[in-house]
């Protein structure tokens, strides 16, 4: 059985250990995390930007070829031919044009030839995929319709782009809901009057899906509004085209995000975080951009817009976090062992300092027995020496033989040097318990010589060995 300081020793060891390397562990463990973390979603955000700026571009592009095809049939031939004669032939050659344009792009619902007053001259349906010209007797008055009004205002040939809306057919929108773009123009004869107008009804819904696939769903909730914060693309489907009905006028991103509306609304292309996310965004103009009259009077704008929310960010970075967290649980389970074999240790130099600590004090008791023993046997036997000493003393002072004298002067002398035995022993005792003093005393070598001879020659002269002692004169 050992103290319980041991265990205690051990216990403090492997709890040092394991709370030192933990936390080593947990910081470098963390801070490798955060860095590729943050790496993950620097990437994500220049990706996100990127997948923005490509899907401007296209939309840009999109809309480019729109205005285009708007410039080619306001300028074909036929056109002019048919506004300045209106016959039946030239009205047959403006249609196979218009359905040429309709079966080529397959992107119009409607294309339009109208009078100076509002009047349809020429209307092609796309119904469906399956293009076709509208009899005369259907054509009707679209004078009263808002994009006439608005277009017929445009000073020259400008552009004219409407707001992007669902359809409306005798004033209920058309269901399926239909988001179109009317795009128009003035057709002008050789001195600038106005000769009729050309109008396009884009079918916005391929724009709306060709914008959806070309950003990654995954990462970024993509989001088209209008110059009003009103969804046009939206994740939530439900918010989007609010502004085309009375009780949804509220629902917008205007409204559900102001302080992030101001801040897209006042730029034309940034990054900025919320509590929400990152959001990225780009501005579309929605203008030709061929030449200076083809700009509509009140250019639209739309504002393309990405949101990385923090879930997003937290999935991108889950993989990451589960090896980071695995690594970590690796870091600590070596740590445990490190600490079982550091405590194991630390136990058994404890333990053998224990050891150590108990031989000690055995040997000490064990010595301390020794010298008492010594010191009671040495008070034991010098009590008979000295009586013998001392009856020698007196036994010398009485008349005696010079034999008689001369044993009794040996056995004076043996005696005293068996006293100076036990006196040594005494302090070799007297050494272990570091208390002996050094004597310098004088003495006769002769003399000291002589006295050994005494005490070896009698046990000699009783073997019958000759013992002789011969000095050098040399000797001090």
């Amino acid at each position: 059985m050992f103290p319980a300081n041991v265990g205690k020793t051990a216990l403090m060891t492997f709890v040092a250990t394991v709370t030192s390397v933990g936390l080593l562990c947990a910081v470098v463990t963390y801070t490798m995390y955060r860095q590729e973390a943050e790496a993950i979603e620097s990437n994500m955000r220049s990706n996100g930007q990127m997948q923005l700026d490509l899907a401007g571009k296209s939309l840009k592009q999109e809309l480019e070829s729109i205005f285009a095809d708007l410039r080619v049939l306001s300028g074909h031939v036929e056109v002019h031919r048919f506004l300045s004669e209106r016959t039946r032939k030239n009205r047959i050659d403006v249609e196979q044009e218009f359905l040429n344009m309709c079966r080529a792009t397959g992107t119009y619902d409607q294309l339009r030839l109208l009078t100076p007053s509002g009047m349809e001259m020429v209307r092609i349906n796309n119904n469906g995929g399956s293009p076709s010209a509208v009899p005369v007797s259907r054509l009707q008055d679209k004078s009263g319709r808002n994009y006439f009004k608005q277009m017929k205002d445009l000073p020259g040939a400008r552009v004219y782009v409407s707001a992007f809306d669902l359809n409306v057919e005798n004033d209920v929108i058309e269901q399926p809901p239909k988001p179109v773009i009317r795009v128009g123009t003035a057709v002008l004869d050789e001195v600038g009057n106005v000769m009729g107008f050309v109008i396009l009804n884009y079918l916005g819904q391929e724009l709306l899906d060709n914008l959806s696939a070309n950003m990654n769903q995954h990462t970024c909730r993509t989001m088209l509004l209008n110059e009003d914060g009103y969804w046009l693309l939206s994740h939530d489907k439900s918010q989007e085209w609010a502004f085309m009905y009375k009780n949804r006028q509220d629902v917008s991103f205007k409204n559900a995000f102001p302080r992030e509306w101001n801040i897209i609304n006042s730029s034309e292309k940034g990054l900025f975080s919320t509590d929400l996310g990152t959001y990225g965004f780009v501005t579309i103009p929605v203008s030709p951009t061929a030449g200076p009259n083809d700009y509509p009077e009140s250019p639209r704008t739309w504002k393309l817009v990405c949101l990385q929310t923090t879930s997003a960010f937290a999935a991108a970075t889950r993989n990451t976090r589960q090896n980071y967290a695995a690594l970590f649980a690796f870091a600590m389970i070596m740590a445990l062992l490190a600490a079982i074999t550091r405590a194991g240790m630390a136990g058994s130099r404890a333990r053998s300092r224990e050891r150590l600590e108990q031989a000690r004090q055995t040997a000490e008791e064990a010595n301390s027995t020794k010298s008492d023993f010594l010191a009671r046997m040495s008070h034991e036997i010098r009590t008979p020496m000295n009586a013998i000493i001392g009856m020698t003393h007196l036994v010398r002072q009485t008349e005696l033989t010079p034999k008689q004298q001369d044993y009794l002067e040996k056995i004076d002398y043996s005696a005293k040097a068996l006293l100076g035995i036990i006196n040594d022993i005494l302090d070799f005792s007297k050494i272990e318990a570091k208390k002996l003093i050094v004597e310098n005393t004088a003495f006769q070598l002769d003399d000291v010589l002589n006295n050994v001879l005494n005490i070896l020659g009698i046990q000699a002269e009783q073997k019958e060995i000759e013992f002789l002692l011969m000095v050098e004169s040399s000797a001090p």
